[in-house]
């Protein structure tokens, strides 16, 4: 059986909403690409995609139906921003139109993002487990992370 397949998104690190939060870019940076790290060395096939809705759902949809996902992860970035409700309605129905069966799932930091994960999808079988570590131990999260460019408001 393969590993399970995960497709954790979210914003920019840099987004322009985000300081207001009070985090700064650099530790929501660190944060994503080490969730996506301790998802692969538990034993995911996973990868983090983060946009921007200034670039629209369709950059959104063609990262989803590039693959059969087990589960998308959306994370609290977008859901705890009230000026963004239409933004995760626009993820979670492109889910639900385009890939149905895929799970939608939601952390509420970077670093809950194993936790969110493990209670959905367990991992039953160390020889998933063992496949992603060995990708791991090779490149780290190189090339599972893409923070999408995006033009800045001015």
């Amino acid at each position: 059986m393969a590993p399970p397949k995960v497709f954790f998104t979210g914003l920019p690190y840099d987004h322009h909403t985000l300081p207001a939060w009070g985090w700064p870019p650099e530790r929501v940076r660190t944060g994503l690409l080490e969730a996506v790290g301790i998802l692969l060395q538990e034993g995911y096939d996973a990868i983090g995609y983060f946009i921007a809705p200034e670039q629209g759902i369709k950059v959104f949809e063609d990262k989803l139906l590039e693959t059969k996902w087990d589960a998308v992860i959306i994370g609290w970035g977008v859901r705890g921003n009230k000026d963004l409700t239409h933004w995760m309605e626009d993820m979670i129905n492109c889910i639900r139109e385009k890939s149905p069966e895929t799970k939608i799932l939601f952390n509420w930091n970077p670093e809950s993002t194993i936790d969110t994960v493990k209670r959905n999808i367990p991992i039953t079988e160390e020889s998933e487990k063992a496949a992603m570590r060995e990708v791991f131990e090779k490149s780290g999260v190189e090339g599972r992370v893409t923070f999408n460019k995006y033009d800045r408001p001015t």
